[in-house]
């Protein structure tokens, strides 16, 4: 396994762990129909308890208020309040409901 650490703007350190069979794969932009056909969008899911990264450009009241009744936010982190599935993703269409208009890096 291969640790990544990240800190983004100072605001926030996020651990990563990656095998290194992952590292060996193709990397594939989130393009809404690699999302829609193939990934499903699997990065807003975890088995081993999840936590999205909010971006530091991000109005963290405005997805607090979002939140309201589903998830939680900690540490500049989103967790749902039950599960292991981001409170913003549509199962639908595995995209994020986050935000209207796509910014900050948020693809779909």
């Amino acid at each position: 396994m291969v640790m990544y650490e990240t800190n983004t703007f100072n605001l926030c350190s996020t651990r990563v762990k990656i095998s290194t069979k992952s590292m060996l794969q193709e990397f594939h932009p989130c393009t809404l129909n690699y999302i829609q056909n193939v990934c499903f969008g699997r990065c807003c899911e975890s088995s081993m308890g999840l936590s999205v990264v909010i971006h530091p450009l991000d109005n963290i009241d405005l997805i607090s208020d979002k939140l309201q009744g589903i998830g939680y936010i900690k540490n500049n982190h989103i967790y749902p309040n039950i599960g292991n599935v981001c409170p913003f993703k549509n199962n639908k269409t595995h995209t994020c409901n986050i935000h209207e208009n796509k910014t900050n890096g948020v693809s779909f």
